[in-house]
C-alpha cells in the first residue's frame, strides 16, 4: 500500500504511529483529528509474523543424531509445525558457513 493513508471517518491524512499489541510494538497509521488507528495489509502481516516468532524460543540447543553414516537433527514439534516440515513437498536447503561456524537452513 502507499505511504499515505486517509482516514475513512474524517478524510484526513493519517500519520505513521505505533501501538502495543500483546506486548509487541506494532506500526499503525493514526488520524490526527479523530485519533483512530488502522493497520494496512503489510502492517498486519508483519504483526502476525512478530507474534509467531515470539511464540518460538530464540534458541534451541540440540545434539546431532547419528543416522547410518550421516548425521541428523531432531526439530522441536512447535518448530516443525510453524515451518510445515512434515509436508512431503517441504525441502531444506543447507548453507554451510565455515567461517562463521554456522549451518543455515532455508525452507523451500
Amino acid at each position: 500500500m502507499n505511504e499515505k493513508e486517509v482516514c475513512m471517518y474524517c478524510n484526513k491524512e493519517m500519520q505513521k504511529s505505533f501501538m502495543k499489541l500483546k506486548g509487541l510494538k506494532v506500526e499503525t497509521y493514526k488520524c490526527s483529528q479523530c485519533k483512530r488507528k488502522i493497520l494496512n495489509e503489510e502492517q498486519v502481516t508483519k504483526a502476525i509474523e512478530q507474534l509467531e516468532e515470539r511464540e518460538l524460543k530464540e534458541k534451541y540447543v540440540k545434539h546431532p543424531v547419528r543416522i547410518g553414516n550421516s548425521w541428523g537433527i531432531i526439530f522441536p514439534n512447535e518448530v516443525s509445525k510453524k515451518f510445515q516440515l512434515n509436508e512431503k513437498k517441504t525441502e531444506l536447503i543447507i548453507h554451510p558457513m565455515l567461517s562463521k561456524k554456522m549451518i543455515e537452513l532455508q525452507i523451500e
